[in-house]
């Protein structure tokens, strides 16, 4: 999942292709050139190509039953030698460049070549989202494509804050809590390490002037922080910051200048640690395993000297990735949003397995299961998934988003995010659809609307404003794959009607908005650009594909003409036709840059990658190959194809 970033550092080991970063200028309703519908597809193309934030491959109807090769590790033991094999090439990497990854000046020349082109309103997936409690106008925000960013004015505009650092892939970030200029970033994804895309890190940076330098803490840049997942900071001692690792769960005590392994993790990672602020020694609760591999949820009540498991399996069904967190009013309740091992044989993929809380701490066997997310009742939705899938129950992208958040002054109001947000009032026994992304589509709304009832899918995190309290204060702020968003109201009713995510029409009354302006984050797959330079067009990881046909007179004027995950694009050299595809190699075309879409998948019969190749033979616009199981060509515009 590269990024398409002009003037933008490249990261680690990765080969940017280039950030577009372009603003996005809302649109009416009325002229929404997003929409597929409006365009001449029925709802039936639309949910062929799949909706924008889904991990989904877009389905094919009856001409598609040819069966695709699974591009990823089929067994934990397979991505683990996978994962052994990327650190390998990562550290041959790093000695080539020297031993530790230097901060790298943009100057000259080649700072003074590269503009941004946007789109500036529009975000990318964001994995850590901190405020200075001393001012909470102050931001911090991390993006797996696009580094740390600052507000100073809540989130109205954003800047950039390490563009210059060899590696701004930003996977977990935090805040000393008792200085709020002291912030440590983490790089790597633990989900897309095994798979070598934008999950490459190159350790752990901080800053101690908020935000305005950093450096690599040289002892995470030696194999074992190449995905960093969470970050936690003791509140008894500054000097002492846990790490949820690629390879396990690390302790330093003393600012990261040096670290001791706590926990080795035996499949994919570690991928979420909580700490306790109200005890002596430090209490964390970390959990390890994912979507290819099991392992669960541990503790430590010393600080980390020693661990044990508080949760192994359910009904005797190992567990998969889950999502921790301790109740601030009252740190003796924890709960642990659990998703299943991926077993196609039974029909589970990333399913949510279950939503489990202890009162004593995580202590073992003090954990009751609140929720299985089954379907079975209104009030026991499949959190992880969504309601269009076949089999919401079974389905679900538990290993890529699943977050637990629980309000700061009730330990039985919980939020919970998967691809859409949930909300409990009881501690988890009933829950209530608090955003449902597909809604844009059956009510017609564009991207980054304020007061919309939904915000971006997939959801990696969320924060409280630190002056909540739940009746003066109701700010709650999601980080997302579309990027940053907030409610000012996290305690209105939610959608709790039976089955109510599957229902047209607003069932949350949790208005959002977006603050996403100058939070050009946004990952960027395939960029084209027409032979005189005035038309730009990109495809976006889980954001579908955007155009300027205007480049020159009016930068940042971009739009989305297209849904799903982008993927493979072209254009013809005038910049009129575009083609354009999502996830699993859907395609469309259009003859007048976005305004109309065409179908154009005649003739082919199977499905693509995830991310799947289209190009243009340059002698011939009306010639184009397609790569899948097959090569597939057109010599016609993509009329037919064989």
């Amino acid at each position: 999942m590269k990024r398409f970033a002009l003037g933008s550092a490249c990261f680690g080991v990765l080969v940017v292709v280039a950030m577009l970063a372009i603003a996005v200028p809302r649109r009416a309703p009325s002229t929404p050139r997003s929409s597929a519908v409006a365009a001449g597809f029925s709802a039936a193309d639309l949910t062929t190509f799949g909706p924008e934030g889904t991990e989904e491959e877009a389905s094919f109807g009856a001409t598609s039953q040819v069966p695709v090769q699974e591009t990823r590790p089929a067994s934990g033991r397979r991505l683990v030698r996978a994962r052994a094999a990327v650190a390998a090439m990562i550290k041959r990497d790093h000695q080539a460049r020297g031993d530790g990854i230097q901060e790298r000046a943009a100057t000259g020349a080649r700072a003074a070549t590269w503009r941004s082109l946007g789109p500036s309103n529009l975000g990318g997936r964001t994995h850590g989202l901190v405020i200075d409690p001393t001012d909470p106008n102050v931001m911090y925000a991390g993006g797996i494509g696009g580094g740390v960013w600052k507000t100073t004015n809540a989130g109205k505009d954003w800047n950039p804050l390490n563009d210059t650092l060899s590696n701004i892939a930003i996977g977990s970030l935090e805040m000393d809590p008792k200085d709020p200029k002291t912030l440590y970033a983490g790089t790597g994804d633990v989900v897309e390490i095994g798979f070598r895309t934008t999950g490459v890190g190159a350790g752990i940076m901080r800053t101690t002037d908020g935000g305005a330098n950093w450096q690599f803490l040289p002892e995470t840049q030696k194999g074992n922080f190449d995905a960093v997942a969470a970050i936690q900071v003791s509140n008894n001692d500054s000097q002492r910051v846990y790490a949820a690792t690629d390879t396990g769960v690390w302790r330093s005590k003393d600012a990261g200048a040096s670290w001791q392994q706590l926990y080795k993790s035996q499949t994919s990672g570690c991928t979420d640690l909580a700490i306790r602020s109200d005890v002596q020694p430090d209490s964390i609760l970390f959990s390890c395993g994912g979507e290819f591999g099991a392992e669960g949820v541990f503790r430590s009540i010393d600080g980390g000297d020693t661990i044990e498991q508080v949760v192994a399996n359910i009904d005797g069904q190992q567990v998969g990735r889950a999502a921790v967190a301790f109740a601030p009013s009252n740190q003796n309740v924890v709960y642990a949003s659990v998703s299943a091992v991926n077993d196609p044989a039974a029909g589970v993929d990333d399913a949510a397995m279950a939503l489990l809380r202890s009162d004593q701490a995580g202590a073992p066997g003090s954990w009751n299961i609140q929720n299985r997310g089954d379907g079975s009742t209104p009030g026991s939705p499949a959190w992880l998934g969504n309601c269009y899938q076949d089999n919401p129950a079974g389905s679900g992208q538990g290993s890529y988003g699943n977050v637990v958040a629980v309000d700061p002054t009730d330990p039985n109001r919980i939020w919970l995010g998967g691809v859409d947000l949930y909300r409990s009032d009881d501690g988890g026994k009933n829950l209530g659809l608090a955003s449902y992304w597909y809604e844009q589509y059956e009510l017609g709304f564009t991207a980054n609307m304020d007061g919309t009832p939904f915000v971006h899918a997939d959801q990696h995190v969320i924060t409280f404003h630190p002056n909540y309290d739940g009746q003066q204060n109701k700010t709650v702020f999601f980080g997302n794959d579309g990027g940053i968003f907030k409610t000012d109201n996290g305690t209105a009713p939610v959608g709790t009607a039976p089955y109510s995510a599957c229902e047209t029409g607003a069932q949350s009354k949790v208005p959002y908005q977006g603050l996403n302006k100058g939070y050009t984050t946004a990952l960027f797959r395939h960029g084209v650009v027409s032979k005189d330079g005035s038309v730009v067009a990109g495809s976006l990881q889980d954001n579908g594909t955007w155009i300027d046909d205007n480049v020159t007179p009016l930068p940042n004027d971009f739009v989305t003409i297209f849904g799903g995950d982008g993927s493979g694009l072209a254009m013809d050299p005038g910049g009129n036709t575009v083609y354009m595809s999502s996830q699993g190699g859907g395609m469309a075309r259009s003859p007048d840059r976005g305004k109309t879409l065409l179908q154009a998948m005649a003739g082919i019969g199977e499905k693509g990658a995830f991310d799947t190749p289209l190009a243009m033979d340059p002698s011939n616009p009306d010639v184009l190959w397609s790569g899948r199981g097959k090569m597939w060509r057109t010599t016609d515009g993509a009329n037919s194809w064989t």
